[in-house]
């Protein structure tokens, strides 16, 4: 009773027309082959010729832009459905403290899990810079802090929390969503060091748009905690 009542109130909550077959479709179909294809050609790419730091932004948005088409596709197109449907709906102004304190929390626990790990010696798994090698020009920089603080931000909120969460949640239970969505959305970023804070990140964007009921808000914790990066980086 008390899994059905969570349920309930999250399809009151974010309602989503998807079902867990689009989901396991945008997984399968698009966004884990297009990831792979490109995982794979940048690695044979920068074996021959070295990877500049310009051309693994210009992949991330790559990947960014199937994300956010695999979402087209098996949502708004094949149910004809406005993007509102995803909870882009606009931020209440009360609730927007909320964005700021996940963006804290987040931090704060980013900032425990690498102590934590050069603490214990595991040099592997302590978490790597977003890009690295950057250059130094102004209209680079400017291009970077789009690509990583807004685009990076909005695609992955969409398909991670807009698309998917609704459906797993309502599937499973709310609980059960959260933590399968950002399990998922921790292992698409790759690189073991980042796992374990993209897995936390992921859960209080999840709490903080089912909270609110708009992905906007999402959108804002996820870019800001992404500007704090992007700060420390340059």
């Amino acid at each position: 009773m008390i899994r059905l009542t969570k349920q309930a109130s999250f399809a009151a909550t974010i309602y989503s027309p998807s079902t867990l077959g689009d989901v396991a479709k945008a997984l399968g179909v698009i966004a884990i082959p297009a990831t792979l294809l490109f995982f794979i050609g940048t690695q044979i790419w920068a074996d021959k010729n070295g990877l500049s730091a310009t051309a693994a932004v210009h992949i991330s948005l790559v990947l960014e832009l199937v994300m956010v088409g695999s979402v087209w596709i098996f949502c708004l197109r094949k149910y004809d459905q406005p993007w509102g449907i995803l909870g882009l709906v606009a931020p209440r102004l009360n609730r927007l403290p909320l964005a700021l304190l996940v963006i804290m929390i987040s931090v704060t626990l980013t900032v425990m899990y690498s102590y934590i790990v050069d603490l214990l010696g595991y040099e592997w798994l302590k978490p790597e810079p977003l890009i690295s090698g950057a250059s130094r020009s102004t209209a680079y920089s400017l291009y970077l802090f789009v690509s990583l603080v807004i685009v990076a931000p909005f695609a992955e909120e969409i398909f991670f929390r807009g698309f998917m969460l609704p459906v797993l949640a309502n599937k499973w239970g709310v609980i059960s969503g959260a933590i399968i969505s950002s399990l998922i959305f921790a292992f698409a970023h790759g690189a073991p060091g980042i796992i374990v804070p993209a897995f936390l990140s992921g859960l209080l964007f999840a709490w903080l748009y089912h909270s609110t009921g708009s992905l906007w808000n999402a959108c804002i914790a996820h870019g800001g905690q992404n500007a704090l990066a992007f700060t420390a980086m340059t």
